[in-house]
C-alpha cells in the first residue's frame, strides 16, 4: 500500500510550484470545459436541418447597368424573360425570384398577429417575397392549404405623385410555417384566418398555406424566429438587383453553375450576372459559429498543450532533484513500478485539487453564459466527466514520461550522490 503521507510532505515542501501548477490545471479546467460547451453549442447550430433542398440549388444574381432597367415594365419584363429561360434549361427543376435570400444569416422581419389581438401578441418573423415556384424550387412541403397563384401576385405600384393620395392597403393572400400558424393560433386553426401588424385591424392577410418545415439563420436564434416563416407572394428585384434561386437536378448542378450567367446574359447584356450556390450563401450565414469554433477549439488545444508542459515539467524538476531519493528507494528494494506509481500518484492529487477548484469555477461561469447567453446550455454531466477524464489523461501522459525516466535510476546512484 502506497503510503500518501511522504507524498503529501514533498507536496508541502514545494507548495508554490505545486499551488501554481494547481492554479493551471484549475484555470485550464474552468475555461476549457467552457469553451468544450460552446464548441458544442455552435456546432449544433451550424448543423440545424433547414428544411431546403441546399446541395442542389444555386443563387443567380443580376446587377443591371442599363437605363433602361429604370422602367419598371422593362425591369419586369426582363426578370419574366430571365425566368422563362432558366425553368426552361435542361437540368433545372425550378426557379424562382425571391428576396433575401435564404440562410444569408439576416434578412428582413416583420411582426404579425392574429387579427383582434392586442400587440403584445406579436410575433416576429422572416418574411421572405417570391412566387408560386418557390415551393419547387426551395423544396418545402406543403401541408395545409394551397400554393401561391399568379393571381396572388399584386401588380407593381408606382409611388403615388405629390399631393396624390396613397392607394389603399393591400391585403394579401400568405403562406407561413407550421411553427409561425402555431404561435399565430395555438389552437391549430390558422389555415383560412387573417393577420395584421401593429394596431387594432379588423382585417388583414389571409393564411392560405402552411409550409411544414423551414430554418433560417436569424440574429443568432435570440429571438426564437428562425422557424417561424412568412411567405409574401411577389416577383422581387430592383434597379438594384435581382436575385433567383435555381434548384437543379442531381448532378446537373456544376454545368448550370458554369453556363447559365452567359444564359441569362443573352436575354440583356445591360448587367453583371453572378452565380454562387446556396451552400456557399449558409457558409457565409454560420460564419461567426464557425470562427467561434475555430477560435474556442484552438484557445482549448493551446490550454492543453501548456497544461502538459507544465506537469511534464515539474515532474521532469522533481525528478532530476529527487535523483538520490530515487537511488535510495530502490535499493531499499522499490521496484521500477513503485517509483512510476510515487509520481503519478502524486500528479494524480494535484491534478484533482486542480480539477476540483476548476469545477467550481467553471459552473460558475457557466451560469453567468447561460443567464446572460441565447442557444447555450448549462453544463451537461457528460461533458464535465469527459473534461475530467480528459485533464487527467493529459496529466497522466505528461507525467509518465520523466516518471519512466526516474524509474531507471539505479540503486548505486545513492552511493555515488552527493
Amino acid at each position: 500500500m502506497l503510503e500518501l503521507g511522504p507524498i503529501l510532505r514533498s507536496m508541502l515542501r514545494n507548495k508554490i510550484a505545486v499551488g501554481l501548477l494547481m492554479v493551471e490545471i484549475a484555470f485550464t479546467m474552468a475555461v476549457v470545459v467552457n469553451c468544450l460547451n460552446l464548441v458544442i453549442a455552435n456546432n449544433e447550430r451550424m448543423s440545424i436541418p433547414t428544411g431546403l433542398d441546399e446541395e442542389q440549388i444555386l443563387v443567380l444574381r443580376s446587377q443591371p447597368h442599363g437605363d433602361a432597367f429604370d422602367e419598371d415594365d422593362f425591369l419586369r419584363n426582363v426578370i419574366d424573360q430571365d425566368l422563362a429561360l432558366i425553368r426552361s434549361q435542361p437540368g433545372v427543376v425550378d426557379a424562382t425570384a425571391m428576396s433575401p435570400t435564404p440562410l444569408q444569416g439576416g434578412g428582413s422581419s416583420t411582426q404579425l398577429k392574429a387579427v383582434g389581438l392586442p400587440d403584445d401578441k406579436l410575433v416576429r418573423a422572416p418574411q421572405y417575397r417570391l412566387d408560386e415556384h418557390f415551393l419547387n424550387t426551395l423544396g418545402l412541403e406543403l401541408v395545409a392549404g394551397r400554393n401561391f397563384t399568379p393571381d396572388d401576385i399584386p401588380p407593381p405600384q408606382p409611388p403615388p405623385e405629390e399631393g396624390e393620395e396613397p392607394p389603399p392597403p393591400r391585403f394579401d393572400n400568405i403562406i407561413v410555417t407550421q411553427d409561425l400558424a402555431d404561435a399565430l393560433y395555438p389552437d391549430g386553426d390558422a389555415l383560412g384566418k387573417q393577420t395584421t401588424g401593429v394596431g387594432d385591424s379588423e382585417v388583414g392577410d389571409t393564411i392560405v398555406g402552411i409550409v411544414g418545415y423551414m430554418y433560417t439563420p436569424y440574429d443568432q436564434g435570440a429571438s426564437g424566429m428562425e422557424t417561424r416563416i412568412l411567405f409574401y407572394p411577389r416577383k422581387p428585384g430592383s434597379r438594384s438587383g435581382i436575385r433567383y434561386l435555381v434548384r437543379t437536378e442531381p448532378g446537373a448542378f456544376d454545368t448550370l453553375f458554369t453556363d447559365l450567367e452567359e444564359r441569362v446574359l443573352s436575354v440583356n447584356r445591360d448587367r453583371i450576372v453572378s452565380t454562387e450556390s446556396l451552400m456557399e450563401v449558409k457558409r457565409r450565414g454560420i460564419f461567426q459559429n464557425l470562427i467561434v469554433v475555430q477560435i474556442l477549439t484552438a484557445i482549448i488545444v493551446l490550454l492543453l498543450l501548456v497544461t502538459s508542459i507544465g506537469i511534464f515539467g515539474m515532474t521532469s524538476f522533481a525528478v532530476t532533484k529527487r535523483t538520490r531519493q530515487i537511488g535510495t528507494r530502490r535499493a531499499l528494494g522499490a521496484t521500477r513500478f513503485a517509483i512510476v506509481r510515487l509520481f503519478l500518484v502524486e500528479n494524480g492529487l494535484i491534478t484533482a485539487f486542480g480539477v476540483g477548484i476548476g469545477l467550481v469555477v467553471a459552473l460558475l461561469i457557466n451560469q453567468m453564459i447561460v443567464a446572460n447567453t441565447d442557444n447555450v446550455s448549462s453544463l451537461s454531466p457528460a461533458l464535465i466527466a469527459g473534461s475530467l477524464a480528459l485533464l487527467f489523461g493529459i496529466g497522466l501522459l505528461s507525467t509518465l514520461v520523466p516518471a519512466l525516466r526516474g524509474a531507471r535510476v539505479p540503486p548505486a546512484i545513492a552511493s555515488r550522490s552527493a
